[in-house]
């Protein structure tokens, strides 16, 4: 029985050039100024890409009922608007079998309403076969999931040779190497992922072409699976969900660095802090928050009394949150980690830690223990392509450690926010995601994470792609950019290479200590420039330097006074020509949030 559609294929194309006396010739859309479609008799390409797709998918299939809709001129470029009206159009007044879209949009504006429409075509159960892009990028339509993305396998010597991939964007690799095509009439020879889409979607009407239904998406894939030559069927996500459970009240132990952050903007948490635990052997016992912690203006936490963790009071919160414990046990002389985790379980309570609980996750803890970290055995099945996104992606790096990168995060976050913008936001600190922010790459300090160069790339461009909705986007980075020193391979921070990489943000924002060299400085913002041809807009200088300019581990600070930042940052602007801000100073914060504004626009 035959099917009640329209056409068999519909080819979405720049047109076809066709020899009337010769051949059959299929139905023909036109494009107008107006991004509206009529049929048409005159058949024309002005660039022969449409022609060599049609020859392909009409020399493979027999007997085909096939329409081409042309969308594109002479630019050779696909217009996102001509594609979305041009789908549209389908959708509304042709029904298909199959289409075929051998090009596709790396990025734009309306990536959401192609996607709404390629649904709603596959919800009418018709199979849309696109490429993906020559250039090595994720493309769309093709990675959409109601679509069988096809990417070029240049391994491929026959359009029945081709791979199957079990799960990613990518589904088909096929044969798009060097090969000769009818090029509005002439027979050329070229290679490309749109000749592999033109051969897989032959091949499905070829599979379907005899059902008396129209076979399901999944049907179709499960039709390639099983005659492929090769199947890729592992694929893990490296991007693990956040906490299973829900903070309304935590108690924080110990009382170190990460933790300064949790108590200076307590109350931009999303839950409260119920009490501050430290152990007796620090000296903290007793002592108000605030005598620990470097304030300024634009801080909005509230100060705690550090409590002893011996006489920890189970009843008066929900999460424990832990923080790096390492010198805490040092200290402690025994692993003081493992037994506070162990009691905070027993006493029904949840456990945030910034360190790994591998262990505790083994001892069948359920979801009530969780660690930020990334899966090192991900595997992306992506074959090296990236996401590319028109969303701002603004940087914060900085020249050293502990210099407020995460606090300047959080204070340009509060800014965008409060003026109606969304913020998508990447940190690099294990309690990134305790402030709301949307993903936690802990590579700082006792960092477990176990990514290679490349894959660090993958998942930092995967996090920036999933962010890619929002109006703007915040990554932090950690420490310095460029080596002080190659004395010692710890000095080099190569970590940094891949973040800036993964990351690829438009502007950067760089903080400074009012005792950096210059010349570190100017180093530092060629090398990010270079890297990923962004632009470093400012400098925010850290208000603390170290007494007498001596850094040990205990290292004591004192605030910069107005006169000598003053000084520093006119010195800087000079060496550097950038504006200098000063870190926590409220009405500088707010001048330097107006200059990414005016920045981006």
């Amino acid at each position: 029985m035959k099917l009640k559609y329209d056409y068999d294929i519909v080819i979405v194309d720049s047109g076809v050039s066709i020899d009337k006396s010769k051949r059959a010739l299929p139905d023909y859309y036109d494009i107008t100024s107006e991004y509206t479609f009529r049929k048409s008799s005159e058949y024309h390409d002005d660039i022969g890409h449409g022609t060599a797709i049609y020859r392909i998918i009409s020399n493979e299939t027999e007997n085909a009922r096939i329409c081409v809709v042309r969308i594109f001129c002479a630019e050779r470029k696909t217009d996102e608007a001509a594609l979305l009206s041009a789908m549209s159009f389908i959708c509304k007044n042709i029904s298909s079998r199959i289409i075929n879209l051998s090009l596709g949009l790396v990025t734009g504006d309306s990536l959401d309403d192609l996607e709404e429409i390629c649904r709603k075509l596959a919800e009418k159960s018709t199979i849309i076969v696109s490429a993906f892009d020559n250039n090595g990028s994720i493309s769309y339509p093709a990675a959409y999931d109601c679509v069988i993305g096809v990417d070029n396998w240049y391994q491929c010597r026959s359009v029945d040779s081709f791979e199957y991939v079990g799960s990613g964007p990518v589904n088909i690799r096929a044969k798009g190497g060097l090969q000769k095509v009818d090029w509005n009439n002439k027979s050329i020879v070229m290679g490309g992922g749109s000749f592999a889409c033109a051969h897989i979607t032959a091949l499905v009407f070829r599979l379907i072409s005899n059902e008396d239904r129209q076979p399901s998406l999944n049907e179709v894939l499960g039709m390639l699976e099983s005659r492929a030559v090769h199947v890729y069927r592992s694929y893990t996500d490296p991007l693990a969900p956040g906490p299973k459970f829900d903070i309304h009240r935590a108690a924080l132990f110990p009382f170190n660095k990460e933790m300064h952050q949790l108590v200076r903007f307590s109350s931009e948490l999303p839950f409260e802090i119920s009490a501050v635990y430290d152990l007796a052997q620090t000296g903290r016992l007793g002592m108000n928050t605030n005598r620990l912690v470097v304030k300024s203006e634009i801080d909005s936490g509230i100060e705690y009394i550090i409590k002893n963790i011996k006489k920890i009071t189970y009843d008066d919160f929900d999460t424990l949150i832990l923080g790096h414990m390492n010198e805490i046990n040092r200290i402690a002389g025994c692993d003081i980690r493992s037994r506070i985790m162990c009691e905070a379980l027993e006493n029904g309570k949840n456990i945030y830690s910034f360190d790994s609980v591998d262990t505790f996750n083994a001892a069948n803890c359920g979801d009530r223990v969780y660690h930020p970290q990334i899966n090192p055995k991900c595997t992306y099945n992506n074959f090296g392509k990236l996401y590319q996104t028109n969303k701002p992606i603004v940087c914060i790096c900085g020249t050293s450690s502990a210099q407020g990168k995460f606090t300047l995060q959080v204070i340009l976050r509060k800014f965008f926010i409060s003026e109606g913008y969304s913020v998508g936001q990447i940190g690099t600190e294990p309690h990134s995601l305790l402030f709301g922010m949307d993903y936690a790459l802990p590579i700082g300090y006792a960092s477990d994470v176990e990514l290679n160069d490349w894959q660090m790339i993958a998942v930092l461009n995967r996090m920036v792609a999933e962010l890619s909705k929002r109006d703007i986007i915040i990554a932090g980075s950690q420490a310095n950019s460029i080596p002080f020193t190659m004395n010692n391979l710890s000095a080099v921070p190569v970590r940094m290479n891949s973040f800036l990489l993964g990351v690829n943000p438009d502007l950067v924002i760089l903080t400074v200590n009012p005792d950096d060299d210059a010349e570190y400085i100017r180093n530092s913002i060629k090398y990010m420039e270079g890297i990923v041809g962004c632009r470093v807009i400012a400098l925010v200088m850290f208000p603390m330097v170290s007494v007498d300019g001596w850094k040990s581990t205990f290292d004591i600070k004192c605030a910069v006074g107005d006169e000598e930042f003053e000084k520093v940052g006119a010195y800087l602007r000079c060496y550097t020509g950038l504006p200098v801000y000063k870190l926590g100073d409220t009405s500088q914060m707010k001048e330097l949030y107006r200059l990414v504004i005016d920045n981006l626009t």
